[in-house]
């Protein structure tokens, strides 16, 4: 009968969930359970002992009242008792078993069902922290964070109901099942005719909320992106007044779209509990015919026929639960099967098979490198350089030639398709990317500060730092004199993306964080483009003591932040057209760098 359930959804024409899936989505259960095992065989055992105590209570009851008509006596060491009295007794010891064993059952059961929810909450997270930068420049975060919090609220609601619930209401019906055909065959044929009509009705009325559940859960992962898009970006909306506008495109893919979408399974779920109330009144009418027949040729006890009607009653109620649970077996699986799609992502090969684990100096060396996404239409081609040990290295051009991709490569983001990419003499393919990434320091345009306090934006990456080497490098990076003035000091918390700080603070605390890092390369990426004239003054500052004895990138579009450059690199369509220092370059008549260095001069329109 349960059989027949899965098989069917497995074949329907409306939408493919059946046993592949649910084999799949409770061997994850068990993927996420290994370490459970031994409290997974207890519950299951509680469950079964509890299950017989609910299949025999009809039967149990049927008896007491069959021995108290009959006058039935019973001799207890000694003792003439009234033989109900001696059941009942069984009966109670049999209940308080039960009691116990549901007691302890709930508690194992639900303490695992919360440990398999926060394991797989922090192993989602966590794998999603170690996904390729491309992963994370093309992927929505707002959606892909709501895919690992259903899916780990699907994964809990798969073992509550898969295990805690319907397993129970499943032994219980079976039992109650066994007890009806082992004692009675027409009352046994009555009732599998009835369940195999019960599941098979069901069945038919729930297929489609298959397609449904999938659109609704695309639906609200849609509305829930749009929400977190629009609170990454509020300064914007404030400037744009756009409040209403967001509200509107919210409201009609929540309230018109994912509304309607689960207006439509509740329909159908209230259609299917209908449709399974008709058959519990036509069976329990049937069995009641039976019954008076079957007493009246002396066929039947009344204790029997009161135990078969409570049977009639009780034994649609594990089905219905267990079909009412389907639905949220039915949502954990697609769940989990969205947020595999993300799981499934292969992470960063952090430690290569040849990881190298030397240390790292800093002499970078690009040979012959291209890079294409697209082998048609190459980022970057035949790239040639060396930036010894200390030395200082401009970047120039316009948007979109490249720039940021070759630092890409230097940081392990992607890697060189041809030609060879490396430091001191080793292929950054070939090297740890923790050790290189411990040895780089990144001070960008656009700095991200996490919504703490202003001496855990410091030192954040370097947590075993002391509080005095903290404020040192806020003294170079020129922090001291506005972190003094908050009204917290130190502890003042800085906002969501450090929205409290001005530009120029925010670029100060990103350079202090730098110099905490000691690294052996530094890379400035538009540093200074968004800053006045002081900030940039005190910044530039800050930046001489930041770049002292390191090997320095600079992406510029302001040529003036790389005059001092050893070696300005000039690209033009993913090439390196010019090289060579800003006195050099700028005596190029109809150079790309003296094109670039009159265009911000005014010299050309």
């Amino acid at each position: 009968m349960w059989g027949y359930f899965v098989y069917y959804f497995m074949h329907t024409k409306e939408q493919k969930f059946g046993l592949n899936n649910i084999i799949k989505g409770l061997s994850d259960i068990m993927r996420y359970n290994t370490e459970y095992k031994s409290k997974l065989i207890l519950v299951f055992f509680l469950i079964i002992v509890s299950s017989i105590v609910d299949a025999a209570s009809p039967y149990i009851w049927g008896k007491v009242i069959d021995s108290i008509n009959e006058r039935s006596m019973v001799n207890i060491l000694g003792n003439i008792f009234l033989k109900a009295y001696a059941i009942l007794f069984i009966y109670f010891v049999l209940l308080v078993i039960q009691s116990f064993a549901d007691l302890r059952k709930g508690l194992e059961g639900r303490w695992i069902e919360e440990s398999v929810r926060t394991s797989f909450l922090s192993k989602g997270f966590g794998h999603l922290f170690k996904l390729p930068l491309w992963f994370h420049k093309s992927a929505k975060a707002g959606e892909t964070s709501e895919k690992i919090h259903r899916a780990s609220r699907g994964i809990s609601n798969i073992f509550s109901h898969a295990i805690l619930d319907s397993f129970p209401q499943f032994a219980t019906a079976m039992i109650m099942f066994i007890f009806v055909a082992a004692t009675n065959t027409y009352m046994g044929i009555v009732v599998f005719i009835a369940l195999i009509g019960y599941v098979y009705f069901s069945a038919i009325e729930i297929a489609p909320t298959v397609a449904l559940q999938r659109q609704s859960n695309k639906l609200y992962a849609k509305g829930n992106g749009m929400v977190q898009d629009a609170l990454a970006n509020i300064r914007s909306l404030k400037d744009f007044n756009t409040e209403d506008y967001e509200y509107r495109k919210i409201e009609k893919t929540y309230k018109e779209e994912a509304m309607a979408t689960w207006y439509k399974l509740i329909q159908i779920h209230r259609h299917t509990g209908a449709m399974q109330n008709r058959i519990k009144i036509a069976v329990r009418a049937i069995v009641l015919i039976i019954s008076i027949y079957l007493i009246s040729k002396n066929q039947m006890t009344v204790g029997e026929m009161l135990a078969y009607n409570t049977y009639a009653l009780m034994i649609f109620s594990p089905l219905s639960q267990i079909i009412n649970n389907w639905k949220e077996l039915q949502n954990g699986i697609l769940a989990h099967e969205e947020a595999e799609t993300v799981i499934k992502l292969p992470t960063e090969n952090y430690i290569p098979s040849d990881a190298s684990n030397n240390s790292i100096e800093g002499r970078v060396e690009f040979k012959d490198v291209n890079f294409y996404y697209e082998k048609e239409s190459p980022v970057l081609k035949k790239i040639n350089f060396v930036a010894e040990k200390g030395q200082t290295i401009a970047l120039v051009g316009e948007s979109g030639v490249g720039k940021s991709t070759l630092i890409d490569i230097l940081l392990g983001y992607h890697f060189a398709k041809e030609g060879t990419a490396s430091i001191d003499g080793v292929n950054i393919e070939s090297i740890d990317l923790n050790i290189l990434r411990q040895n780089v320091a990144v001070v960008s345009q656009e700095i991200s500060l996490f919504n703490d306090s202003i001496k855990n934006n410091i030192s954040y990456g370097n947590f075993h730092c002391t509080d005095e080497e903290i404020r040192e490098a806020a003294r170079k990076a020129h922090c001291t004199d506005f972190i003094e003035r908050f009204p917290d000091r130190w502890e003042q918390v800085v906002g969501e993306k450090g929205l409290k700080l001005s530009v120029g603070q925010k670029q100060r605390v990103a350079i202090a964080r730098a110099i905490l890092k000691d690294p052996k390369i530094l890379i400035l990426d538009e540093p200074t483009s968004a800053l006045d004239a002081g900030s940039e003054k005190i910044i530039t500052e800050s930046f001489r003591e930041l770049m002292r004895g390191r090997t320095v990138f600079i992406i510029a579009h302001r040529l003036s932040t790389v005059r001092e450059a050893d070696t300005i690199l000039v690209f033009k369509s993913g090439e390196i057209v010019e090289r060579g220092n800003h006195n050099h370059l700028i005596t190029i008549e109809g150079g790309e760098y003296r094109r670039l260095y009159e265009l911000q001069i005014g010299l050309h329109n």
